[in-house]
This record gives C-alpha cells, structure tokens and sequence, in this order.
C-alpha cells in the first residue's frame, strides 16, 4: 500500500483492466443518465444514511444502470464481485456502493466534496492512456466544508490545487471524498468502476489496511 496526502494506491492488487474492458463492453448498451438513476435507487430504498435531503444532479454525467433494464445489479457481475472480494470493509459493500462513472469527453467535474461517501475506490476502465487525473484542493478561508457541496464560486486552481494525481492502470486506487476535489476531463472518454465506502473515513480504511485487516 502506498500512502499519499489524499489517496492511497493498494499495490497489492493487481486487477485485470482487460476483463474489465470486456465485461463493460457487454453492458454498456446499459448507460443511463448518473442523476437519474441514483435518486431512483435512492426513492426504492427502504432506508438511507444520507446526512442530507439533497437530490443528485441530472444531465451531468453517465452510469450502467443494468439493475433499471435487466434487473441485474453491477455488483452481481463476476468480474466485479471477485474484486468486492478483495475488500474487507467494516460494513460489506451493498448493491447500490457499486457503479460505474462515465465521463464525456470535455466534461468537468467542478470542485466538490461527495454527496455521501467518504471514499471511493477506483478501477479505471477507459481510456488505455492519457486518462484524467482527479485534482485535489484545499478549502479557501471564505468557504466551509459541507457534504454534497460544490466549491466552483470560491476556488481558484492557482492558488488552491494541493496537487493532481493520474490514476494507476494497474492498481485499485483510493481518494479521500471528504477533501474538496475535481476532474477535468480530456478528449477521451474516461469510464471508471468505483467502490463506495459510505462507513468508513480516509483514515479508517488505512489503519485498518495497516493492521492487515483491510485486505483479502
């Protein structure tokens, strides 16, 4: 496990991207609008450990939503729960902690901290080079930190980027979603398979990963 201010590559999984090109290959007639489908999931749940009444936003960016179209959620697939496996969360991850992000070419995720999750884990799928790197930014002295908040009105990149980090093609990768952070997507397309870890902070998943309890 290598360590870093705002994220964590977990070398000791190696995950195969060309599997994961290949199941997407297959499911990718499944797209669907990310906003849309996660106030849904959201609306069917019987219960919800957000902090917040806010809806997610539509029209920004996509998903696999093959749960809405062919009852079968992303977490059921093989090459996507053997990875689950891999982890030993304190609360094993449910249906609805497993998606995929697909962004645009050109798209821009502005500066924000996450709707709900503390941190993410990362399995890029695409593109096979030059993916987009997430860029992490310090909180400026007229804002404050709020879940499910976007920073676009305070931050100046210049001169509150702490740094960016261009996600390993070969290692899962976790980012801390309680810090301010972005994407500027490039010319390609980037689709990522994300873990979300919604009962443990940052900080939880690494000490624990330190005691050798995280990992399987």
């Amino acid at each position: 496990m290598k360590i870093f201010e705002h994220h964590v590559i977990f070398d000791e999984i190696l995950y195969n991207r060309e599997e994961l090109k290949q199941w997407y290959d297959q499911v990718k007639e499944f797209r669907n609008d990310f906003g849309s489908v996660m106030n849904r999931l959201r609306d069917e749940s019987s219960s919800s450990n957000l902090s917040h009444n806010k809806k997610f936003q539509t029209g920004l960016f996509d998903t696999i939503d093959s749960k809405g179209q062919i009852d079968k959620h992303v977490i059921e697939y093989e090459p996507i729960k053997k990875l689950v496996d891999r982890f030993n969360f304190d609360v094993p991850l449910q249906a609805q902690d497993v998606d995929v992000l697909i962004y645009k070419p050109g798209y821009v995720f502005h500066p924000h901290v996450d709707f709900h999750m503390h941190c993410g884990i990362m399995f890029p799928i695409l593109p096979d080079e030059d993916a987009a790197p997430i860029d992490f930014y310090r909180i400026p002295s007229e804002a404050q930190w709020e879940r499910a908040a976007g920073y676009s009105r305070w931050i100046k990149p210049e001169r509150d980027l702490i740094y960016s980090y261009y996600y390993s093609l070969e290692y899962p990768s976790m980012f801390n979603g309680d810090v301010i952070h972005g994407v500027k997507n490039n010319d390609k397309e980037r689709v990522f398979l994300r873990f979300k870890c919604l009962n443990m902070t940052f900080h939880d998943v690494i000490e624990k990963a330190k005691n050798g309890n995280f990992l399987r």
